[in-house]
């Protein structure tokens, strides 16, 4: 077409329409094949638009780049660093599309991004090969840095939770369940999210796990739990192995409701699931023994013993377990494990009054546990505490908790019976909390004051705790001021 028009012999304005035709005819033959190819693409085959936060991050921690053994850590490796499993995706951003002038990622040839290439195994790579070329996995990114590697929207739904199903069953030894994990956004709608999400199983002894959410039994029983995680949610599935199926399902061998306390329910109905049969009951010589021990943290005397055994009387156990959490012994013992418990402790105080504020805290505890002080009141009396270890001898838990970190992880541990350290830094790994809770709960201690000290008084009246004019308590992350909560 082009030799055609070109030996034509035309004056200057001829010459400048017959281009104008040749032009207008090549873009309509260019629509032509445009519009013929994309017709030929089916509806899921089309380019999807790729979210950083719950299309990328995910995929980073499904592939361990963001783990503590590889780039999530402390210093990053080999020059490259990103937030420990995603939890600060705008440091991943940056990183990912700005450090090292930008050489992560190539928009105008995704296929030739350093990102891919170490992924893929063409370039060399510590973390070896990741990704298949043109995988899904690896469609993700490449798509992603094509459509002009989009970083964290502010406007785009955020991840509420997720939900994975089953919850809980049980299971026959070397079998079989599929997981399946579902995200909901807090725009209302909900995502399959199985084949994106991280898998571990806490005991693969009794079951396993695999990348695609398969769990897989064993040849023994127990329990096992499976947490799946996506973007900074967890959820939780509950396996159950019995040890004896037979056993499991043997409904003539359960003990009377009637005659079991709500502990002791809960605890048979865990036995059946498992197929465990429990042991028979013990005799009443060995049960004196194990009940005054576990109670008192003492041996029955000769005669305690005698007058137990030639009891005949109905629901002698009982009477026994009364008796025994009314001797003093009971309070002394487990205020012992509770002053353990709250760091109450005599050894490293040298003075005097160090020593008697010990003495005052340990008797306080003591009394609170005799007088069947209920648990809520004892834990509020100990935060809440003010004034001077004479005046108010809970104020002296103060004395071995002396700062915020102390305040939460101290109380985390030792009246919730949860770990929380993590939070101070990072999102817990395998816990749900995150470092937005870690400093909600300390700003609940931002205004715990102390004055005085251990050598302004000859009497045990010492360090005087008192509420601070308010605290601000701010997230080191963002720099923002958290509420208590």
């Amino acid at each position: 077409m082009f030799r055609f028009y070109k030996n034509m012999k035309y004056s200057g304005w001829q010459q400048r329409v017959a281009w104008l035709i040749v032009f207008l005819l090549m873009i309509r033959n260019t629509n032509l094949q445009a519009a013929e190819v994309s017709n030929q693409i089916k509806p899921d085959q089309a380019e999807q638009k790729i979210h950083f936060l719950t299309d990328v991050v995910p995929l980073l921690t499904r592939l361990n780049c963001n783990s503590g053994g590889c780039h999530g850590k402390s210093t990053g490796q080999n020059g490259f660093k990103i937030s420990l499993l995603g939890f600060e995706p705008e440091l991943d951003y940056s990183a990912m599309t700005l450090e090292a002038r930008g050489r992560r990622i190539f928009p105008a040839d995704p296929d030739r991004s350093l990102l891919l290439l170490k992924a893929i195994g063409r370039v060399p790579h510590g973390g070896g090969k990741l990704l298949e070329y043109d995988s899904a996995d690896y469609r993700v990114l490449r798509d992603w840095i094509r459509q002009g590697a989009p970083g964290p929207d502010p406007d785009a739904p955020v991840l509420v939770k997720i939900n994975i199903t089953p919850r809980d069953q049980s299971l026959k030894q070397n079998s079989s369940l599929k997981l399946k994990v579902i995200a909901d956004f807090s725009d209302g709608k909900q995502r399959d999210v199985t084949r994106q999400s991280v898998y571990e199983s806490n005991y693969p002894e009794v079951g396993t796990v695999d990348k695609q959410g398969l769990v897989t039994t064993q040849t023994r029983g127990g329990l096992f739990a499976v947490m799946a995680r996506f973007g900074d949610q967890i959820s939780v599935f509950q396996g159950v192995v019995p040890y004896n199926a037979s056993a499991a399902a043997d409904k003539a061998s359960d003990p009377s409701e009637a005659e079991l306390t709500k502990m002791d329910q809960l605890l048979a109905a865990q036995w059946k699931k498992l197929g465990i049969t429990p042991s028979p009951p013990s005799d009443d010589a060995t049960f004196i023994r194990r009940a005054t021990l576990d109670i008192c943290g003492t041996l029955p005397t000769a005669d305690e013993v005698t007058t137990y055994l030639e009891d005949t009387k109905p629901q002698k156990r009982q009477r026994l377990i009364n008796r025994l959490l009314e001797r003093p012994e009971y309070a002394s013992y487990f205020a012992l494990k509770w002053a353990d418990i709250l760091q109450n402790r005599g050894s490293g105080y040298s003075t005097r009054n160090q020593r008697a504020g010990t003495m005052l805290f340990a008797a306080w505890i003591r009394d609170s546990i005799a007088s069947n002080k209920p648990y809520d009141q004892f834990v509020s009396e100990i935060l809440t505490a003010t004034g001077s270890q004479a005046e108010n001898p809970p104020a002296l838990w103060y004395r071995s908790v002396r700062n915020t970190p102390g305040y939460v992880e101290s109380v985390a541990q030792a009246f919730l019976g949860v770990r929380i350290q993590c939070a101070q830094c990072h999102h817990h790994p395998v816990e749900r909390w995150s470092q937005d809770d870690y400093y909600s709960f300390a700003a609940n201690f931002s205004r715990v004051g102390r004055k005085g000290g251990f050598a302004d008084a000859e009497v045990p009246t010492n360090e005087i705790i008192y509420l601070k004019n308010e605290v601000e308590v701010r997230i080191p992350r963002t720099n923002e001021i958290m509420k208590p909560r």
